[in-house]
């Protein structure tokens, strides 16, 4: 018998419990209880070790919240891995838990996986009467719920019955049987245990290459899916057909990897039925000292085990070893003892017992079939009785309900009265409510050009008249007083950067007006974009090249950016000046464009003064008059950002900013494409 597929539809089950768990009492965290089951279903072919831990710290937390049906999984599971470590009282103690707790809150799906698991450990102990009997109730539930997958798993394992009764021709029906099933419901995790089976029977029948070409497809199934145990036995299988043809050597090799993996594992079991094959090797191939060695590694690694089949399988190992070396005393020994348990294994009738099963069920369903009859009897007897009661009580009625109708007539008139009424009633009250939104909406617009007109009327009153009055005093300094040539340009040139800054901030100042009062529309047409960026460039020409800076100019064509040209230049006029205004002297300016999934982004970046979080805060804010002076205290109304900000929604747009303080900022225009 092959121990480590007699396994529960474990991802089955927890797939089921993490989709649809349930609980008698609250559900603290449900979403770590979840984590932990997906957790131990990772582990559990991989590390049971781990996912044993994990298993014992799902029970902890049920328990610390009263959680019954967490509880018996947490159960359920913790027997499932002692099965998988062989350590069978373990595992049957805790899925007899898991099982009573299941039939408190008569949880189908629980009793199903308890049953499907114990049928498992009787199936290990050679318990074959009373497996068959947990697999069939299992698939009575599992039927009746509609999970007809169940069917492939009972079959399977079903087929691995034969095979320990070494009745190789009702085991291959049953595993074919059940690689149909699975194909037909996609269970491809299942496909490794199914092949691993196949070739196994192949083996028996002679058929050595069909053998090695299974355990191939078992051994992709297995490495896919991470199924340690299937992968192990795969490789033990081609091993023993690589012996048959003559191949020594690579079929001991191959069982030693076998070896690896199994030992890796964890799993004396399959270990201990590794060893007895590489004896075998090792005894066909003449190297009989050899196999005692692998023979009595077999016996220390099966200790644990009290499967009655693995001790039939291990004295048959040692009857043949002491064969080949010539104590035929002790063969005959070993003999006995295999005969023994060989003996006690096939006193179960298994097909037999399947079909005592099937007429049971048959005898279940006439009962069933017999009570439904004398219930549409008793039905249709009482429905008689039924209906000469309801036809006298028609007959009284009748009286009653033409008296009804009457009134009804007559309150249908007065309610037809009354819906108009009320009708009007609503018609009024909706002309009311529309009036009351519009004079709503009216007064968030007068609100929102009142602030506008407060912020004009405070640029005008102070950002731009400053500006004037500098001008004034220039022009007055240059008329009375006695000034060299070299003064008169130096201050010249101080006039027309302070009336280039004023019509700049008029500019603004008059746009945002505009915006406020009117509304904005963009125009959006393919544009050039490094074109645009140059012309913008000249104007800034001379503060320039007044603080020495360095431009950075890359950008990316692109045809599919579209925007509004004029809209376009007046963002980049402000971006480009600001840059210029907050940078230090030799500094560096960097212009890029470029696009970025759907989006084309052009970004503005200087190394100047930056800004802290609440400057940022503040910054595109109409209540907070943000005009901060440059590196060469030029001015500003504070209103370039918000322009640029209003223009990038008309695009549908963003107007993205980073900024840290000392170290520069970045001004980003996200076009859509």
């Amino acid at each position: 018998m092959r121990f480590d597929y007699l396994k529960t539809s474990f991802l089955a089950f927890v797939f089921f419990y993490i989709i649809n768990p349930k609980t008698t009492k609250a559900q603290p965290d449900t979403a770590l209880a979840d984590s932990l089951i997906s957790l131990i279903d990772e582990l559990s072919t991989i590390d049971p070790d781990s996912a044993l831990n994990y298993a014992y710290l799902l029970k902890d937390l049920s328990i610390k919240h009263q959680d019954s049906i967490y509880l018996a999984n947490a159960y359920n599971l913790i027997g499932f891995l002692y099965y998988q470590k062989n350590i069978i009282d373990s595992a049957e103690y805790y899925h007899l838990k898991a099982l009573d707790f299941y039939n408190k809150f008569n949880d189908s799906v629980g009793i199903s996986h308890a049953y499907f698991n114990l049928a498992n450990i009787n199936n290990l102990l050679n318990n074959y009467l009373k497996a068959i009997d947990y697999y069939q109730r299992s698939l009575e539930i599992d039927l009746a719920l509609g999970f007809n997958e169940s069917r492939a798993y009972n079959a399977l394992n079903i087929s691995l019955i034969y095979i320990d009764q070494e009745e190789f021709g009702k085991a291959k029906s049953k595993a074919e049987e059940s690689l149909v099933i699975a194909k037909q419901y996609k269970q491809s995790d299942l496909l490794a245990g199914i092949y691993n089976t196949l070739a196994e029977i192949a083996l028996e029948e002679g058929k050595k290459q069909l053998a090695l070409d299974l355990a191939k497809s078992a051994l992709s199934y297995s490495k896919k899916y991470e199924d340690k145990l299937e992968e192990a036995w795969a490789l033990k299988i081609t091993g023993e057909a690589q012996s048959l043809i003559g191949n020594y050597q690579q079929a001991e090799k191959t069982i030693r990897k076998a070896l690896e993996v199994s030992i890796e594992f964890g799993d004396p079991y399959t270990t201990s039925l590794i060893y007895i094959a590489l004896s075998q090797v090792q005894l066909n191939s003449g190297r009989t000292e050899a196999g005692l060695t692998a023979a009595f590694k077999a016996q220390e690694f099966g200790k644990t085990s009290s499967s009655k089949l693995l001790k039939r399988t291990i004295s048959k190992c040692f009857s043949d070893v002491y064969q080949g070396l010539g104590d035929y005393k002790q063969s005959l020994e070993y003999y006995k003892l295999y005969k023994a348990y060989d003996d006690s294994i096939k006193e179960v009738n298994v097909e037999e017992s399947i079909l005592m099963k099937e007429n049971l069920l048959k005898e279940k369903e006439n009962q069933i079939l017999v009570t439904k009859s004398k219930l549409q009897d008793a039905t249709i007897n009482r429905n008689i009785y039924i209906i000469a009661i309801i036809a006298a009580i028609l007959l009284v009625s009748l009286g009653f309900i033409i008296v009804l109708i009457q009134n009804i007539r007559r309150k249908k008139r007065y309610n037809h009265l009354l819906k108009e009424k009320n009708r009007l009633i609503w018609k009024k009250q909706e002309e009311i409510d529309q009036q009351n939104t519009l004079i709503l909406k009216n007064n968030l617009q007068l609100e929102s050009l009142n602030k506008a007109k407060d912020k004009i009327f405070s640029i005008l009153s102070h950002d731009l008249r400053e500006p004037f009055n500098h001008v004034k005093g220039v022009l007055d300094v240059m008329t009375y007083a006695d000034l060299s040539d070299e003064d008169k340009t130096e201050l010249l040139q101080k006039l027309t950067e302070s009336v280039d800054s004023t019509s700049e901030a008029l500019d603004n100042l008059l746009l945002w007006s505009k915006n406020q009062l009117t509304g904005i529309k963009a125009n959006p047409s393919p544009v050039d974009l490094k074109k645009i960026i140059e012309g913008q460039l000249k104007f800034l020409r001379n503060p320039i090249e007044r603080k020495s800076l360095h431009l950075k100019l890359e950008i990316e064509e692109n045809k599919n950016l579209k925007a509004d040209k004029d809209q376009l230049e007046i963002c980049l006029r402000n971006l480009l000046a600001n840059a210029v205004k907050f940078s230090e002297i030799k500094g560096q300016i960097e212009i890029n464009g470029k696009t970025k999934g759907k989006e084309y982004r052009v970004s503005v970046t200087d190394h100047g003064v930056g800004m802290n979080a609440a400057q940022l805060k503040r910054l595109t804010d109409l209540n907070e008059n943000m005009s901060t002076p440059g590196t060469f205290n030029e001015k500003g109304t504070g209103l370039g950002i918000l322009i640029v900000r209003d223009f990038m929604q008309a695009h549908n747009g963003k107007l993205v900013i980073d900024s840290t303080e000392g170290k520069g900022s970045s001004f980003s225009l996200l076009f859509p494409l």
